[in-house]
Formats: C-alpha cells, structure tokens, sequence
C-alpha cells in the first residue's frame, strides 16, 4: 500500500523526466567530432592550469606557515632549549648575539677601567710631586735653621772673646793669628820703606818684550815691552806691594775646570777666578787675613764695638780665627 508521499514523489519523477533535455551522449553523437576534440583539450589544459594554480597556492602557503613557524620558534628560542623548533642555526645566530653584547659589556668596562686607572695614576703623581715638595720645603727649613744656629753660635763666640783691656804702644798682643797674616806683610822692612816714601813708583824694570813679567814681581801688567805695577801697587826693590790700605782680592789663579789650589790660601770662585774670602787680602798670588782694624790703643784699650781684639804696638788687631771687614772683627766665612 502507498502512501501519500510516495505517490506524489514518483509523479514529481515522472514531470522531470518529461521537461528534462536530451543527456549527453546523445548530443555528443549529434556534434562533429573535430569540435568535440577541441572541446575536450580545451578543458583538459584548463583543468590543468587550474591545477597548477592550485599547487603554486598550496606551495606559497605551506611557505608562509614555514616562515611563520621560523618567526615563532626564533622567538621562544632560548638557551639550552633542544626542541626542534630550536634548530641549529637559530641557536648560533643566538650565540653570536650574545656574544657580540658580552664584547660590547667587556669595552665598556675596559673603557671604564682603563679611567679610572688613569686617574689613580695621576692621583699619585700628584702625591708624588706634593709628597717630592714638602720634603724640599723641610730641607730649606731645616737648612735655613742650621744656617740661623751657625750664626748664633758665631755670635755667641764673639760675644764670649772679648777685646782686651791693656792699651799702649809697646802693648803685646794675645791671642794672635799663629799664621803670616797681612799685616805680617804690611809691618815687613820692606812696607815700612814704602810708607816712608811720598811717592809711588810703578817701574819694575823688568821687561816683557820676549817673554812675560816674572810672577816674583807681584801684580804686574806688560805695557810697551815693560813690567809695570798694577793699580793699587807700588814698585818696591824690582817687586810690587800694595799701597798701605789698599786691598786685592784677585790672586790671578782660575777656577773654570778645577777648584781654586789649596795653595791660595782661603780662596772662593766666582765666575772662573779664584778670589780671596772677605777678611782677606792677596800677596803674589797668595790670601792672608787682614787682622787690623784701623783703630789705635796708645792712649786707652780698643773699642768694644770692634769686636774681639787685641792691642798690639798701639793697633788694633783681631784676635786669631777673626778678620777685618770694615773695622770690625768678624769670624772668617
């Protein structure tokens, strides 16, 4: 039996299949077969050219997942990941990034380091210096005290060797310089004759046209083939001596290579010649210290503002290790 539906579905059929055209093999028998070839190659190249789209399609999207893939495991990648997302490569060019931070980290402190090393080495140049400066500037204070107590104690000598009391003209000296002094010279037979006469000669009669002026005629100078005294000297017996009061401090030696001999007597050098210490006078070439004051003590002793003398012959003298510097004895420096 029937139902409703059934029978209104099979006449549905059977309207289709009335209305339906012609199938295909039928056409086909109808059509040329020259354009039924055509037909068919036709779709077979487009079906394949819809084929080859379909894989370029399917060829750039299974790259742009590859990619992504990369893009995605290059961004958890991390150190001491062994995932195969973490492939070989990414790890280097990690390593390689790091590394090249660490190098830039390792500048910068070396950077850092080699400053501050310098600055501590200035620092301690400077110490240095200042270290160096405070040890000169002590020196010099130390110096300058030594030099202070020198004197004190100059002073202090002085102080403690008086001038004597006794005074006349046959008065005898005490404490006298045990060595030839100037005045030794001055007192000589020969200084006396000088001080006896007016005048000064300066002829030696000695000659120089040949050769030099002999050193045993004193301070002498060649003038026009004669030996003549030199300013402040008078020609006495062939030799020449000093004017009474006058006093040369050049002894004629040289100091340029080597120090002034000992020979001279208390010599110093100044600019290469060898000149007599304050106190002291030259004699051919020698230094003697002047020991007279000028004062006198025929009538009363020697002043005390002269320092420490001694009446001798009614003329004050220094007493020994003293020398006259204006009129005053003081020690021999």
């Amino acid at each position: 039996r029937r139902s409703p539906g059934d029978t209104l579905s099979s006449w549905t059929k059977a309207q289709r299949s009335e209305r339906s055209p012609p199938r295909l093999h039928s056409r086909l028998a109808r059509t040329n077969p020259t354009a039924m070839a055509a037909r068919l190659t036709n779709c077979a190249l487009a079906a394949m050219l819809l084929a080859a789209i379909a894989g370029v399609t399917a060829d750039l999207d299974l790259d742009m997942d590859l990619l992504a893939d990369a893009i995605a495991a290059d961004e958890v990648c991390q150190p001491g990941d062994d995932s195969e997302e973490c492939g070989l490569e990414l790890r280097q060019l990690r390593s390689q990034q790091k590394q090249a931070t660490i190098s830039e980290h390792r500048g910068a402190m070396d950077q850092e380091t080699k400053q501050s090393a310098s600055t501590e080495s200035a620092e301690a140049k400077e110490q240095v210096a200042s270290k160096a400066a405070a040890e000169a500037d002590q020196a010099a204070a130390e110096e300058a005290r030594e030099a202070e107590e020198a004197q004190e104690r100059a002073a202090s000598a002085v102080r403690e060797k008086v001038a004597d009391t006794h005074f006349g003209d046959d008065a005898v000296g005490t404490e006298m310089w045990a060595a030839t002094t100037y005045e030794d010279i001055m007192l000589s037979e020969i200084y006396v004759s000088l001080n006896a006469s007016d005048s000064c000669n300066t002829k030696t009669s000695g000659t120089c046209s040949v050769f030099s002026c002999g050193k045993t005629r004193g301070a002498t100078k060649c003038s026009f083939g004669s030996c003549l005294c030199e300013s402040g000297f008078c020609a006495v017996a062939g030799a020449c001596y000093p004017k009474p009061g006058s006093c040369v401090a050049d002894t004629g030696g040289t100091c340029t290579v080597t120090g002034c001999a000992k020979s001279r007597g208390e010599t110093k050098c100044k600019s290469g010649k060898c000149l007599c210490k304050t106190g002291g006078c030259m004699w051919k070439g020698q230094c003697y210290p002047t020991t007279r004051t000028g004062g006198t003590c025929s009538l009363m002793s020697c002043a005390k503002s002269r320092g420490p003398t001694t009446c001798h012959n009614g003329n004050c003298l220094c007493k020994d290790g003293y020398v006259n510097v204006k009129g005053v004895c003081t020690m021999m420096q």
